[in-house]
């Protein structure tokens, strides 16, 4: 039997830059290790300014293609349809983010472009992200928005065919099947794979990176990723002195695109429990460094909002690296409180492999092999 194909789309693929494009990285990864030939593209890459490939002379052992972003429509189903004519997928597997493929989250060219590609490729589409302006409180604004992404959402699924949808958040699910489709939700994944270290090693490794780095003399919290605008680190960290009473001193490490709000919050954060909390500021770092770090954190804090946390790489990171997560923002939507309770529950109790991209890359193999 021959090894099957397959090809998935997603925005950008810029390591460390995009979640998406890192939990693809990781699947494509994963699936190779189960010998399922597997590779990416990303379609409107606004990290990069050219191909990183040759449409004429492709290389077969490259994994990952990147298309730039400013290329016209036309040029873009040009390329993509010539790169996937020559990499002859069975499947096409589209990691669908709406705001990838358009800053405002208007991509009204998308089905278009998907039914130019489409051809003889069986299709599998996984909603990382629907629509906005879903809830009882949104603005008209969002409204109007969620209605005209709900319409390309719509359009771009009926030019596809998929064979199968899948979504890993369940507020997702609720809202893609409003629109009159059924879905599988599929576990969460870390978008950093899983390695362990010596204490030697970390020490040695980390002090190469920051030589304020307490080790065993504090406890020690990590941030990584994005700080969104309603995090809450004040009452993130008075959920942490609650639980380890004996410890006066702590120290704060961030690591990660921290995004525009992280030094308003690490201010607030000071303003209030300063004398108690040292911080470490390490920005963007490779994903060995990342891993280490998360080695070494005793526990750690998600900005993400509690009601977002079954779609949270950063959260499935800390819950696979074995980390006790506090969070910064506990909303829940009120219209979705009683499900999202059920959820979150679940979610909080899986087993830390449940978070491994080699669990989920076991369910694409599945499907990938049927016949």
């Amino acid at each position: 039997m021959l090894k099957p194909k397959v090809v998935f789309l997603c925005g950008s693929l810029e390591q460390g830059c995009d979640g998406v494009g890192d939990y693809v990285r990781n699947i494509v990864g994963s699936l190779r290790t189960f010998g399922i030939e597997a590779r990416a593209v990303s379609l409107m890459d606004k990290y990069c300014t050219n191909y990183n490939f040759s449409s004429t002379d492709l290389n077969q052992n490259q994994l990952f293609y990147r298309i730039p972003y400013n290329l016209s429509v036309s040029e873009r189903v040009d390329v993509t349809k010539t790169l996937l004519q020559h990499l002859n997928p069975e499947w096409v597997s589209l990691q669908f983010v709406i705001y990838s493929f358009h800053p405002k989250g208007l991509p009204f060219f998308l089905p278009k472009l998907f039914k130019q590609i489409r051809l003889n490729y069986r299709w599998h589409i996984m909603f990382h992200e629907t629509y906005i302006g879903f809830d009882r409180k949104a603005d008209f604004k969002s409204k109007a928005i969620g209605s005209l992404q709900k319409t390309i959402i719509n359009q771009t699924v009926k030019k596809i065919e998929p064979e199968i949808l899948t979504v890993s958040h369940f507020l997702h699910k609720v809202l893609i099947e409003r629109l009159g489709y059924k879905l599988n939700l599929i576990p969460l994944i870390s978008n950093i794979s899983y390695h362990t270290y010596s204490s030697d090693i970390l020490k040695s490794e980390l002090q190469k990176i920051s030589k304020n780095f307490a080790f065993e003399e504090k406890k020690s919290v990590g941030i990584f990723g994005t700080i969104y605008p309603d995090a809450n680190l004040v009452t993130a960290f008075e959920s942490i002195f609650k639980d380890f009473p004996n410890e006066r001193c702590f120290e704060l490490v961030t690591f990660g695109n921290g995004g525009n709000y992280l030094d308003d919050k690490i201010n607030a954060l000071l303003s209030a429990y300063g004398e108690r909390i040292e911080i470490i500021k390490l920005g963007k770092q490779s994903e060995e460094v990342i891993a280490m770090l998360l080695n070494y954190i005793d526990c750690a804090i998600c900005s993400t909002t509690l009601q977002h946390i079954s779609k949270s790489g950063v959260y499935a990171a800390y819950r696979l690296f074995d980390k006790k997560v506090y969070f910064a923002n506990t909303y829940l939507i009120p219209e979705f409180h009683d499900l999202s309770i059920l959820e979150i529950d679940k979610l909080k109790n899986y087993d830390r492999e449940y978070f491994d991209s080699r669990y989920l890359a076991q369910y694409y193999k599945n499907f990938l092999l049927k016949s």
